[in-house]
């Protein structure tokens, strides 16, 4: 509705505000979820392949699941 037509067509000035807000929280949740798959990608994905043997479906050193820091 935003980039459509429709949202100009809207008279009621409390539906267009909510609209605003609804469309602003959908922006933020898609940035935040950019940000966790990129934190995926860069800190944990690679030291999990570095110490997983994917083949043989052992994995060499565990802490890297239990190491927070």
């Amino acid at each position: 509705m935003h980039e459509s037509r429709a949202f100009k067509l809207t008279k009621d000035s409390e539906v267009k505000t909510k609209h605003l807000e609804l469309h602003k929280e959908y922006e933020l949740l898609d940035t935040l979820q950019k940000s966790y798959l990129q934190g995926l990608d860069t800190e944990f994905i690679p030291p999990c392949i570095r110490h997983i043997d994917i083949i043989n479906q052992k994995i060499f050193d565990d802490t890297v699941f239990t190491n927070s820091g």
